[in-house]
């Protein structure tokens, strides 16, 4: 074995592997090795996995948020995510009045 050997979310490898590991970036590379840990805590979120978007208002069916909102869910603070997260039970009830739920 030649030089060092770090550890990385329990995965060794030699500093010369150091970029080629992580293809999503440091940050994403950290957040992996906190869940793996067992430190990480899940993020909340309204999905029901019902993934249908009306064109008309642009809100899923689902859950009620919009495209950009679910596309930014994970980058979205505790606060923004809350705050969407206040916004839907009235987006929710709009389709239902607009006969797009039952």
């Amino acid at each position: 074995m030649h030089g060092p050997v770090y550890v990385r979310y329990v995965k060794a490898f030699r500093p010369k592997d150091a970029r080629s590991h992580c293809r999503w970036g440091s940050g994403a590379c950290a957040s992996k090795a906190l869940y793996m840990l067992g430190m990480h805590q899940p993020i909340r979120t309204p999905c029901v996995k019902v993934c249908v978007v009306d064109g008309q208002s642009g809100n899923c069916l689902g859950c009620g948020r919009t495209l950009g909102e679910i596309a930014r869910w994970a980058k979205f603070s505790d606060a923004e995510r809350d705050h969407v997260m206040t916004l839907l039970p009235a987006r929710i009830d709009a389709l239902k009045a607009a006969g797009k739920l039952s």
